[in-house]
Parts: C-alpha cells; structure tokens; sequence
C-alpha cells in the first residue's frame, strides 16, 4: 500500500547499510569470500526478528545464551 511505502524505503536502507558492513567484512578478511552478503543478512535479520515468536525470557536460558548460541550457529554452523 502506498501509504507505507516509507517502511519499504527504510527497510531498504537497513539493508544496504548491513550488505556495506558485511562486503566490508569480506573485504578486511573477516568474513568468507563465497559469502552472499544479501542472503547472509536476510537469513541473520529474519532469525532476530523469528525470535521474538519463541524466545520466553528466564533464568534458565537467559537472552545473553541465546545470542551467544545465535552467534556461533550463524558464524560457525551446526555440521562438524
């Protein structure tokens, strides 16, 4: 609908500025060449959003141990 058309021109921008940091990851060596930057953003900004769907905060698996497993299924996968 064309009365939102600014969310698409801000959800546009939050890409591009996360694609920049992430081509500027692969360039420093920090980030694997063979990386989609498009794709490696949409799959990082869908499983943070997708959170909020199943996440229950509690002292039992507190958001910081959430994030840390997040993290290193997102940088190092889940397959030895």
């Amino acid at each position: 609908q064309p009365r939102f058309a600014y969310v698409v021109a801000f959800d546009r921008r939050i890409e591009r500025y996360w694609v920049d940091v992430i081509k500027a990851g692969v360039k420093q060596g920090a980030i694997r060449p063979d990386i989609d930057a498009r794709l490696f953003y949409r799959i990082v900004r869908d499983t943070i959003a997708g959170a909020v769907h199943w996440y229950v905060p509690s002292k039992v698996r507190p958001i910081d141990d959430v994030a840390e497993s997040v993290i290193e299924l997102l940088l190092n996968g889940a397959i030895r």
